[in-house]
C-alpha cells in the first residue's frame, strides 16, 4: 500500500512539473508569435508608406496600388526614399 502511495505522489509531482513546463512553453510560443506579428505589422507599415510615396510620385491614387505589389520584397526603412 505504501508503495502505491509513493508512486501516486511521484506521478502527481511529475504532473505538476509537466503542467509548469507546458505553461512556460505556451507563454514562450505566444511571445514569439506576438514578436513575429509586430515585425510583420512594421513591414506592412513601411510597404504602405512606399506604395503611397510611389503613388504620389507617379500621380496615381494610392488605393490603386496594393500591398500585394510589394509583397515579394519587404523594404527596409528608408529603402523607398528617393535617391
Amino acid at each position: 500500500m505504501q508503495a502505491l502511495q509513493l508512486e501516486l505522489m511521484q506521478r502527481q509531482t511529475r504532473i505538476t512539473e509537466l503542467e509548469a513546463e507546458n505553461k512556460s512553453l505556451v507563454e514562450r510560443w505566444l511571445k514569439k508569435l506576438n514578436d513575429e506579428a509586430n515585425k510583420l505589422n512594421e513591414a506592412n507599415r513601411i510597404a504602405e508608406e512606399c506604395v503611397r510615396a510611389a503613388a504620389h510620385g507617379q500621380g496615381q491614387p494610392a488605393a490603386s496600388l496594393t500591398r500585394d505589389a510589394t509583397a515579394a520584397a519587404w523594404p527596409s526603412p528608408g529603402s523607398c526614399a528617393p535617391g
